[in-house]
């Protein structure tokens, strides 16, 4: 498969809002929003997000990412990563976070690139595991049903020798 990707722009948004094909996919995706998905919401989250990216196939948006930070971190944050039900399992998701890595780094040349999973989203936590990511930090996060789930907080770390 030849995924494609680009900037996403406003004209994206209604693509990327019927992304998420159920509340809980929402949650993983966007634990702050309000299923479903819509134009307002994902607009008023753009304007705190970086390098929102869509991805595609056959001109088709079947993902969506960015990067943000977190208040009193220098470093980036995958966030928002979504990807078309029919195309899971397929190796895309892989695709799509080494993309995203390969923008944090050329944009911001960080120690470390940081994301969150929640733990019984367990293929993208074990997808994120076997690229290098590792567990720092867990929190817990209410759910729709008010029920506490654990966000497991994940780095990337990267040691670069400086030739002085």
């Amino acid at each position: 498969m030849n995924l494609q990707y680009r900037t996403a722009n406003k004209n994206d948004f209604l693509s990327i809002c019927k992304l998420p094909e159920n509340k809980q996919v929402l949650f993983y995706m966007f634990p702050n929003a309000k299923y479903p998905l819509d134009y307002e919401q994902l607009k008023e989250t753009h304007k705190k997000r970086y390098f929102p990216t869509v991805f595609l196939l056959n001109e088709k948006i079947i993902g969506y990412s960015n990067i943000y930070f977190m208040p009193n971190d220098d470093e980036p944050h995958i966030g928002h990563v979504i990807l078309d039900k029919k195309y899971r399992g397929m190796g895309l998701g892989k695709e799509i976070m080494m993309v995203m890595i390969n923008i944090a780094l050329k944009e911001f040349i960080p120690k470390e690139i940081k994301l969150a999973v929640f733990e019984t989203n367990k293929n993208v936590y074990e997808l994120y595991k076997s690229m290098g990511f590792k567990s720092y930090e867990t929190k817990y996060r209410k759910d729709y049903n008010g029920k506490n789930q654990k966000l497991i907080l994940m780095k990337l770390e990267f040691n670069f020798l400086l030739n002085i």
